[in-house]
């Protein structure tokens, strides 16, 4: 049978949001703080560039978060789970369906506000042991199908479950 894609996502923006709003509000506190106190007045364009610069970088910083986020993408097959990372470089990273032995979904209240969820995933793959599926709208049907196709992945390569604890 030939492996087909099921579902595809990238996660939510939702994820930078801590980072999104310091830099936010760190970004808005600087213009007044820098014009009441006067410190444009007294020293000179090189203060000026300092201000610029540090804006420019926490401006960097964010936009960075944002296509960290953007280009992270989550590929369920009807075999493996693909999760690719990078912005320059990307890495695929690849993990056995019939390898995942426990799940959990996990819902913060932030992410409740928006209809996502964090889907855990434990496996006995060595290299990935724990994949996180972060800020996905409608996790608990993503969860089913992906436990539905680990057992079904079991069953067509005949493999069981052990747990030695």
């Amino acid at each position: 049978m030939e492996e087909k894609t099921l579902w595809t996502q990238t996660p939510s923006q939702i994820v930078n949001v801590n980072a999104y709003l310091i830099i936010s509000f760190t970004l808005l506190a600087i213009y007044p703080v820098y014009t009441i106190s006067g410190l444009q007045n007294n020293h000179g364009q090189y203060t000026d560039l300092a201000i610029i610069g540090f804006m420019a970088t926490l401006l960097g910083i964010m936009m960075w978060k944002w296509l960290t986020v953007k280009l992270l993408r989550y590929t369920l097959t009807t075999e493996r789970l693909i999760v690719r990372t990078g912005v320059f470089n990307f890495e695929h990273s690849e993990i056995e369906l019939y390898r995942f032995r426990d799940y959990t979904l996990d819902e913060p209240l932030v992410y409740r506000f928006f209809k996502l969820g964090t889907i855990v995933l434990v496996s006995s793959d060595r290299t990935h042991p724990r994949a996180l599926i972060e800020a996905i709208p409608e996790a608990n049907k993503i969860l089913k199908i992906i436990r539905d196709q680990v057992e079904n992945c079991r069953i067509k390569k005949n493999v069981k479950e052990v747990d030695f604890t």
